[in-house]
């Protein structure tokens, strides 16, 4: 009978699940979280099962790893190791996590409502800002890339201007990020008081640095097709932990006295 080491640290542990495990496939479900004919509540029940398969695993590793070391030890013998342990380990956290798991369900469920799908502060609902005046060329989701034609997630909406058009912050923040970052180019990053972090990507000119405070609606830069761009444009990207969230949905949900901010700028 294999025990399994359980800990109170929950949530490290699950940050570091998180981080080993492949973000891209783990977030497929929360991705497109308001289509289709699931439930978000369906959705999020699923994920909260893929998050404690993942936990499972890795408490699984150690727990074998230490299993071996002692068979070792004691027989003499190589260790166990190699892809028939892993297929063990994959079918065995499935498994538990498909029969109830380890009793987390329900706190990991909550846990990714209130980290990843935030309750709007009243405070911020009538301040939400258009980041440009628009046209949407390009939506959130699945698409080919316009660069090398693959097929690639786009984490974010993007907005067709002109070079030199004010790019603004979307919400008031901090500035945690201003410069140069590979396919971004020219980016500003703003983590905002309910703990949303939005991006402004490919810009011309920087008129933030780190650690500026800056309200709402207050220009940030300048757009330009810097990075991996094919021609002028905003990429305006949100982001919660681990998770991209589609801007048009998210502001929506955040701005119900107007909605549409961003949706009646699509083309």
């Amino acid at each position: 009978m294999i025990g399994i080491k359980t800990t109170n640290n929950l949530p490290l542990l699950l940050e570091n699940a998180l981080r080993k495990s492949d973000i891209e496939n783990m977030g497929l479900d929360l991705r497109d979280i308001e289509g289709g004919s699931v439930s978000k509540e369906e959705k999020i029940k699923r994920v909260a099962i893929q998050f404690e398969e993942v936990l499972i695993n890795t408490l699984l590793k150690e727990t074998f790893k230490e299993e071996e070391e002692r068979e070792g030890e004691e027989e003499g013998l190589p260790l166990h190791t190699g892809s028939l342990n892993d297929l063990r380990q994959m079918f065995l956290s499935q498994y538990i996590a498909d029969n109830g798991g380890l009793g987390y369900r329900e706190i990991i469920q909550q846990q990714i409502k209130d980290h990843y799908f935030p309750s709007p502060s009243p405070t911020l609902m009538e301040n939400i800002s258009n980041p440009v005046p628009g046209p949407i060329s390009s939506d959130y989701g699945w698409r080919k890339d316009p660069i090398d034609g693959l097929t690639r997630f786009h984490t974010g909406v993007d907005f067709e201007i002109p070079t030199n058009t004010p790019v603004k912050s979307f919400m008031e923040g901090k500035v945690t990020f201003s410069g140069w970052e590979k396919g971004y180019g020219y980016l500003v990053e703003i983590t905002h008081p309910n703990g949303m972090v939005s991006r402004y990507g490919h810009n011309g000119e920087l008129k933030v640095k780190e650690g500026d405070h800056v309200d709402s609606g207050a220009v940030i830069a300048l757009s330009g097709s810097s990075g991996r761009s094919t021609g002028p444009h905003l990429h305006f990207e949100l982001r919660k932990g681990e998770f991209s969230l589609n801007p048009v949905k998210m502001i929506d949900r955040l701005n119900p006295l107007n909605p549409g901010l961003l949706a009646k700028n699509s083309v």
